[in-house]
């Protein structure tokens, strides 16, 4: 992949913006997107951010909740 992703200043008073995890989480989404769109699991989150599997369910169920990103359940699996 190619290009720039810009990222406003006030990300700092992002209600997340204090917990890292979410924040490694979200970023690592933004830079993999493709026409905003990323197709990962669990595993491939753990592997690209080295966060443990259950701190990143933790991080996506808060971007969810929050409206930040959607996730769908693509053959069998859920891709976010």
């Amino acid at each position: 992949m190619n290009g720039w992703i810009k990222i406003h200043r006030r990300m700092l008073e992002w209600e997340h913006f204090s917990e890292p995890s979410v924040v490694t989480v979200f970023l690592a989404l933004l830079l993999m997107a493709d026409n905003g769109r990323t197709d990962i699991g669990l595993g491939g989150l753990s592997s690209v951010t080295g966060l443990s599997k259950n701190t990143i369910r933790q991080a996506l169920a808060k971007l969810t909740d929050s409206g930040e990103i959607k996730r769908q359940v693509c053959k069998g699996q859920k891709t976010i």
